[in-house]
């Protein structure tokens, strides 16, 4: 390698796993891109193939397999709203669920619309909503589960590819098998 050694880009890996947050400064394009060919055609992460839940309100839908998410729900609710929207910011579907209990923080999609017409495959964006004791909004963070497919590492940052979704590295919230 030209401008980084093997030993270096092992090095880097090893700073990786002693991150607290998603910093990850690389300075040359070429240099960041030899990174994560390496690491995502080696078993020296460790991480490829395992399931990570992760924290996003974005969803990929493949037009045809149901996507499944959860409420990140610590307390009991009485009512949720569940809003998708599409990757212009359009109202697609909207559900409200009056029983969470029933399923315990877990929803699926099915890739339909409010007129339950079936919507192309693409990224979605999930907004869970329910109201506070003062009768105002709040958010509910989003969680879902996937296999890592690969690790991405960008000036920007590390990121995972998880449900076809680049995943930043602080956003992991568990791994395992």
């Amino acid at each position: 390698m030209d401008n980084i050694s093997f030993a270096e880009l092992l090095e880097k890996l090893y700073q990786l796993e002693q991150f607290s947050s998603s910093v990850f400064n690389i300075d040359e394009d070429l240099e960041y891109s030899r990174l994560t060919e390496l690491v995502s055609s080696s078993a020296i992460p460790g991480l490829i193939g395992k399931t990570a839940v992760f924290e996003s309100n974005k969803i990929y839908f493949n037009g045809n397999l149901p996507v499944e998410f959860f409420g990140n729900i610590i307390q009991s609710l009485k009512s949720l709203e569940i809003i998708i929207s599409d990757s212009r910011g359009n109202i697609i579907y909207n559900k409200i669920v009056d029983d969470i209990s029933i399923m315990k923080g877990k929803f699926v999609w099915t890739g339909v619309n409010n007129s339950n017409q079936k919507t192309p495959k693409g990224d979605y964006i999930i907004n869970l909503i329910t109201k506070n004791q003062a009768n105002q909004e709040e958010k509910i963070n989003t969680l879902q589960k996937g296999e890592i497919s690969k690790m991405i590492f960008l000036k920007k940052g590390v990121f995972f590819e998880i449900n076809n979704l680049r995943v930043p590295y602080d956003s992991i919230i568990e791994i395992y098998s």
